[in-house]
C-alpha cells in the first residue's frame, strides 16, 4: 500500500494535513488513493474531514476555568489564519462568559500581511495585554 502522509497515519489509511501541503493533497485525490483530511485549514478538498466542534471546545474550555474558581476570562487568538478557526472559537466562548455573567478580553494577533517584525517585537501586544487583565485570570488561547 501507499502511504502519503503530511503528519499522520490512522490504521493504514493515508491522512493528509491540508494546511500542511495543499499540493499533497491534489496528488492524493488525483491517484484516487483513500484519504481523511485531518486539518480545518482547507475543509473543501474532496476528502472526507474530521474536524474539532468549536463550540464543545469553547464549553468545555470555559468548564474547565470556571471549575479552577476563575471569574475573569480571556481569550487569545489568531484570525489570520486557518480560515477563522480562532473566530469560531471565540464568539462561542466569550459569548458563554459573558452569558455566565463575567468579565472577558480577547487578543488577535495584528495581520501578518504587513511587514515582517521581529519576534521579540511581535512579543510586546500580547505581553502588554496579559499585563492589563485583572487576575487571577483564565485564558483561552487556541493557537498551538
Amino acid at each position: 500500500m501507499v502511504h502519503v502522509c503530511g503528519t499522520a497515519c490512522i490504521d493504514d489509511i493515508p491522512a493528509i494535513l491540508a494546511q500542511e501541503d495543499v499540493n499533497i493533497a491534489r496528488v492524493v485525490f488525483k491517484i484516487n488513493l483513500p484519504a481523511v483530511n485531518l486539518s480545518s485549514a482547507i475543509p473543501n478538498l474532496g476528502f472526507p474531514y474530521i474536524e474539532t466542534d468549536p463550540e464543545r471546545l469553547a464549553k468545555l474550555a470555559l468548564a474547565h476555568l470556571l471549575g479552577r474558581g476563575l471569574r475573569h476570562f480571556g481569550f487569545f487568538g489568531d484570525d489570520t489564519s486557518f480560515r477563522n478557526w480562532s473566530k469560531r472559537v471565540r464568539i462561542p466562548f466569550l459569548n458563554m462568559v459573558g452569558a455566565a455573567g463575567h468579565d472577558y478580553d480577547f487578543f488577535d494577533f495584528p495581520s501578518r500581511s504587513r511587514a515582517v517584525v521581529p519576534w521579540e517585537q511581535e512579543q510586546k501586544a500580547p505581553r502588554n495585554w496579559l499585563r492589563r487583565l485583572p487576575k487571577p485570570v483564565g485564558i483561552l488561547a487556541v493557537n498551538d
